[in-house]
């Protein structure tokens, strides 16, 4: 996930760069994946909010192949600190969709420049608050809908769900969030048990 984001912001100019993560990849291996990437196979687009946390914990060297669902999003969470400023967060750029390739390429020069591990996961961290922030804006003006609900198993990431629902909860959203049922992909199931529980139902009357 790392090497796509680079490759989706720099192109192979992200080869030269002096990030310390790619000297750990055999040249080979990334070869191979830009290869993949370049002829589509296999290689659907993902929206997984998820896949960042991967590829941002993979260019801080924390998680370069994760051995456990959701170890690259944990060691990411577990080296931010909340004493940084909420307000320190990367570019990004939102329309129609959202773009986070200035993310990334803000994410590399801090790598580069030396910045903390812990000061790029915050501010990483914040950036997603922000993008959530923004879409929901958007949302709410486009639909007048003002119901503001956090699933997903990025939300069980405490520090993302507790800033996001008290920014938006600050700007006049509705916010729900999971309180019996968890955001990952336990309520996922049930949630798929209740379809299927319901199909069968309708089948046997």
């Amino acid at each position: 996930m790392a090497v796509s984001a680079l490759y989706s912001a720099y192109g192979r100019d992200f080869l030269v760069m002096d990030l310390p993560f790619l000297r750990q990849i055999p040249s080979a291996d990334i070869e191979a994946l830009l290869n993949v990437i370049d002829k589509k196979i296999n290689s659907p687009l993902t929206s997984s909010t998820g896949r960042l946390f991967d590829a941002v914990s993979a260019m801080l060297g924390l998680c370069l192949y994760s051995s456990f669902d959701a170890e690259a999003a944990m060691r990411l969470e577990a080296v931010l600190e909340d004493t940084h400023p909420s307000h320190e967060y990367y570019p990004f750029q939102i329309d129609e969709e959202i773009s986070m390739n200035s993310t990334f390429m803000a994410i590399a020069d801090d790598i580069i420049r030396a910045a903390s591990t812990t000061l790029i996961s915050t501010r990483f961290h914040n950036t997603i608050v922000e993008i959530i922030c923004a879409a929901a804006e958007r949302l709410r003006n486009q639909t007048g809908i003002n119901k503001a609900a956090l699933s997903g198993g990025v939300f069980m990431n405490g520090y993302l769900l507790e800033k996001a629902e008290i920014r938006l909860t600050e700007m006049g959203f509705e916010t729900l969030t999971h309180s019996k049922i968890p955001s990952n992909d336990g309520g996922l199931a049930l949630g798929q048990l209740m379809i299927a529980a319901h199909r069968r139902n309708k089948l046997c009357v």
